[in-house]
């Protein structure tokens, strides 16, 4: 019986749900090596809700705290408080010195926690562990249900599902996508240490996540050298424009304030363009939430064809924004698949 119980929980699917794919890949080496046949990786707080709620079926979720944007933390209120997932056990990941956190992290639902660097032998005590419970709740639910008249479910059961379903893209109208392209990464990457690259990068998409958090967008793709929003994404369907050309200033702000570093001083083209655009997750086991449609290709080529120190935008978004904000016109850009567009600056150059 305990043999059958165990490769029952091996079939199991585990959820991990942190922002760095080296913590990932520990965790995810560890669970193999026990034998566990279905795990799925989430980037962020975000990404993880979204495939929870996806007709997903997960059965555990090892929650990293501390991520940029949506943090483990606030990840666990919203699946406490969501009818649909608030079953499916917890276990935060954390660093030493973060066990206050913890503390607080049990008292709103989580079941139990690690911490790092993970210790195999007691990732796997807790995630059997974990896995056990919810088998006997599930089957003791399972009793309760069939001793219902005419087996009804009650309204907050999940609905189960035979596999991940991903397919589920969303198409937006009006949505706005702003991409901000950091000049001079390039010349900095061969001047200084890849530990102190990384240090400034870091920094920097820090900073970019905290300014769109602030401005309600939401972050879709970002490299060492580019950085893409948009505004107009549910939950935060109003005034997609007015709050990209908001992050668009303060990362122009931000941008300007970097001092010189030997011999490079870092500056940044921003784009935008207003237009559909579709939403949704991509992956089969490592999943992002992605943005597709000719309105994101739009706003790269319009930031790659800018003006240091400037947010070209495109008509469409030219005509949200007209009345909010000064902006002069530009020269024509010609643009792959829409051909030859007007566009326009915002006259808030940075020095």
């Amino acid at each position: 019986m305990e043999e059958d119980l165990k490769q029952s929980l091996l079939k199991k699917r585990i959820l991990i749900v942190d922002d760095l794919e080296d913590n990932q890949e520990v965790l995810l080496a560890l669970l193999e090596e026990r034998g566990f046949e279905h795990l799925f990786t989430a980037n962020d707080g975000n990404v993880a809700l979204r495939v929870l709620n996806n007709n997903t079926d997960i059965d555990l979720v090892l929650l990293d705290i501390h991520m940029p944007g949506m943090d483990g933390y606030e990840v666990l209120q919203k699946m406490t408080s969501n009818n649909r997932i608030r079953h499916i056990p917890v276990i935060m990941v954390t660093a030493i010195d973060q066990l206050q956190s913890i503390a607080r992290c049990i008292q709103a639902g989580a079941e139990d926690y690690i911490t790092k660097p993970v210790d195999e032998n007691l990732l796997w005590d807790r995630v059997y562990a974990s896995l056990e419970s919810k088998y006997f709740r599930d089957m003791e639910r399972t009793q309760l249900l069939a001793m219902q008249p005419n087996n009804s479910a009650p309204k907050d059961a999940p609905e189960a599902s035979e596999s991940l379903d991903t397919e589920s893209d969303d198409t937006i109208e009006n949505a706005s996508v702003l991409v901000v392209h950091i000049v001079g990464i390039e010349y900095l990457s061969v001047r200084v240490s890849t530990t102190e690259l990384t240090r400034i990068l870091n920094y920097i998409s820090r900073s970019f996540d905290l300014q769109a958090k602030n401005n309600q967008l939401e972050k879709f793709q970002s490299t060492a050298t580019s950085y893409l929003v948009a505004g107009g994404i549910p939950p935060f369907t109003n005034s997609g424009s007015e709050r990209c050309l908001a992050f668009g200033r303060a990362v122009l702000q931000y941008v300007s304030r970097f001092k010189e570093i030997d011999s490079v001083k870092l500056q940044a083209r921003l784009g935008m363009h207003t237009g559909s655009v579709r939403t949704g997750l991509e992956g089969e086991s490592r999943f992002t939430y992605n943005l597709w449609g000719d309105t994101v290709e739009f706003a790269k080529e319009l930031a790659a064809a800018g003006k240091p120190g400037h947010i070209q935008v495109s008509a469409s978004a030219y005509d949200q924004l007209a009345d909010k904000s000064p902006f002069t016109q530009h020269e024509n850009v010609e643009i792959a698949g829409g051909g030859e567009i007007a566009t326009y600056l915002s006259t808030g150059e940075v020095s």
